[in-house]
C-alpha cells in the first residue's frame, strides 16, 4: 500500500553585509499544519537542533564576493550548510526493514535550474532582499542537485528501527552567472513529500 506524507520545510537563509534596521516593528507568523492518516513522524535536523515536521535551515552570512557561480550538479555553492530530513515510521505496521521511501520537493520559488529563488518581495526587519541569489540543495553524499521541481525523487531505505534519513546541504548560488549579487536577506521555502511502499 502506498502512503504519502506531506510537510512544509521552511528553508531560510538570512545574510547581509549591512546592519538590520533598529527601528523596525512588527513581525511575521507562519502557520503550518498537517492532516495525515499515517503513524510516521518527520524531523528536520540542523546544526541548531531538531524541529518536528517543519524546519528552518540558517546559512552563514555571505558577502557578495562569496557567491561567485550558478548552481552546478555536483558542487556545493557558497557557505554550504548541512541538514537532514528524517522519517520515523516505528509504529507503521506496513513499514519493514528495507522498505523504500521516496522524497521530492516543490516550491512556488522553484525555478527551471532546480534551485529556489529568493523571495524578493519580502522585506525582513526593514531590510530588502538580496538580488541575484538562489538557494541550491544537494545530496550530502553524492553531491547531486536535489531539484525542487516535484519530479526529482531521492530514495532512502528504512533501517531496522523503521527510520529513513535524507542528508542534504543548502548553499548560496548565483541566479544568473553574469549579474551582480547585492546585499540583503535571503528567504525562501520548499514543501517536501514522502511516499513509501
Amino acid at each position: 500500500m502506498k502512503k504519502a506524507i506531506l510537510a512544509a520545510a521552511m528553508v531560510m537563509a538570512m545574510g547581509s553585509t549591512s546592519a538590520m534596521a533598529a527601528d523596525a516593528e512588527g513581525g511575521q507568523i507562519n502557520f503550518h499544519g498537517l492532516v495525515s492518516a499515517t503513524t510516521c513522524s518527520k524531523v528536520v535536523s540542523t546544526s541548531r537542533g531538531d524541529e518536528s515536521t517543519d524546519g528552518n535551515v540558517y546559512l552563514e552570512t555571505a558577502t557578495p564576493a562569496d557567491i561567485t557561480t550558478e548552481v552546478a550538479d555536483s558542487t556545493y555553492g557558497a557557505k554550504a550548510e548541512p541538514f537532514s530530513i528524517i522519517l520515523n515510521c516505528k509504529d507503521a505496521a506496513e513499514v519493514t526493514t528495507g522498505t523504500k521511501a521516496s522524497l521530492s520537493m516543490v516550491s512556488a520559488f522553484g525555478n527551471t535550474k532546480g534551485t529556489l529563488d529568493n523571495d524578493t518581495n519580502l522585506t525582513a526587519a526593514g531590510m530588502a532582499a538580496a538580488k541575484n541569489v538562489n538557494i541550491a540543495i544537494h545530496d550530502d553524499v553524492s553531491k547531486t542537485l536535489m531539484k525542487v521541481d516535484g519530479a526529482d525523487v531521492h530514495e532512502a531505505t528504512f533501517s531496522e528501527g523503521k527510520i529513513a534519513t535524507y542528508n542534504f546541504v543548502a548553499s548560496y548560488v548565483k541566479a544568473n552567472g553574469t549579474d551582480t549579487v547585492t546585499p540583503g536577506h535571503v528567504t525562501t521555502n520548499a514543501m517536501y513529500t514522502f511516499t513509501y511502499q
